[in-house]
This record gives structure tokens, sequence and C-alpha cells, in this order.
């Protein structure tokens, strides 16, 4: 598996998510992610790239049975803490999302991913991934990064003559990868790590 990216931010992104000033993740991404699973009470699901287990521990909170994966140790160091603390029968593994290969064939009624696909380098195998851990009729919700919040392409803010302000993003329609300009932000931290090219 190699070593992750977040191993060395883990501690840095822990306190962001938990302290930091409320965001669109906390606000908005993290409500809709759970609201979409639906009714999970004694459901099995499987929180891919669980990170720190904050989707992971909402899911447990509403029934679920949950398995988080990650391939991040610190992460998941950070996760298993959390579970000692406040026991929410939540078991972390340390696995690959391309090729889950610590889980059986369908076994879980739903996945989860949570603002992380986008980081993951062949998105086709961990696609095939959770396919192969579903079990017939099983669900997939997902949330990813929009270019609109972070545009890869040398977005411009633009100073209309109405007085708005707007942001230009140029060749939106263009797939690939990218590496963040913002020294300060997740995605800036870690790429000065060995962290992957995110996908546009």
């Amino acid at each position: 598996m190699g070593r992750a990216a977040y191993d060395e931010i883990a501690d840095w992104y822990d306190e962001i998510v938990r302290t930091g000033p409320q965001s669109l993740h906390n606000d908005f991404v993290i409500p809709a992610v759970l609201e979409a699973a639906g009714n999970i009470e004694e459901w099995r699901v499987c929180d891919l790239a669980c990170g720190q287990g904050v989707i992971s521990r909402g899911m447990a909170e509403r029934g679920a049975s949950v398995i988080g994966v990650d391939i991040s140790e610190r992460l998941l160091y950070i996760a298993r803490r959390y579970e000692l603390e406040t026991p929410l029968g939540v078991t972390y593994l340390l696995d690959d999302a391309e090729t889950l290969g610590k889980l059986a064939q369908a076994t879980f009624d739903g996945v989860v991913c949570s603002v992380a696909l986008m980081d993951i380098q062949d998105l086709g195998a961990c696609l095939d991934s959770v396919a192969r851990i579903l079990r017939p009729g099983g669900w997939f919700v997902f949330s990813i990064t929009h270019s609109c919040f972070l545009p890869p392409n040398s977005p411009r803010w633009t100073h209309n003559e109405d007085g708005t302000i707007s942001l230009k993003v140029s060749r939106y329609f263009e797939e690939g990868f990218w590496r963040s300009s913002n020294p300060d932000g997740v995605r800036g931290k870690s790429a000065r790590t060995i962290a992957p090219l995110a996908r546009t």
C-alpha cells in the first residue's frame, strides 16, 4: 500500500475537523451524506476512506453496523481512539480503497465515501471493489469536491460591471488530475508529502 499522504497531516486534519470554524463540509456535506444513506438501522455499512471516522460514527449512531476503511494508519489510530472514548461498535481496517482486499464479496448493504473519491488514483479499480463488496441491491453514497470550490485551472476572480464578483473557471469540462495551489488547505498540505494528484 505504501505510506499514505494523510499520515503526515493527520493530527492537523483532525484538529481542523474537530475545532475549526463551521464549514461547508460540516454544515452541508456530512448531513447530506448521512441523509442520502437513509434509514440504515441494523444495516451493514462500509465507510470507504473513513479518515478519522466522522461519517463512521454518524452511521453507527443511526444504528448501522459499520466498518471504516482507510489507507492512513495515523487517521485510523485517531478513529480508534475516538471509538475507545465513546464506544459505538465501529471497526476500523487498514486497507486500500482500490482493492478492499480485507473485505469479503457481497457482505455490505451499503458503502459511503465522503469527499475522497477524487483523491483515489485508480477510480475504476475502486468502483469495481465497491461493487464486489456490496450485496445484490446494495447502494453507494458518495460526495466529492466540486470545481466551483476547488478549480484546478488558474481560476480568477472577476469584478463585473454590475458590482458583483464572480469566479471564472476555465476548461471546466476537461477531466484529469491536479494539485491544489492552496498551501494551507488539505490537498496543498498533503501534496507536500506524497499525495496523489486529485481528480477533476
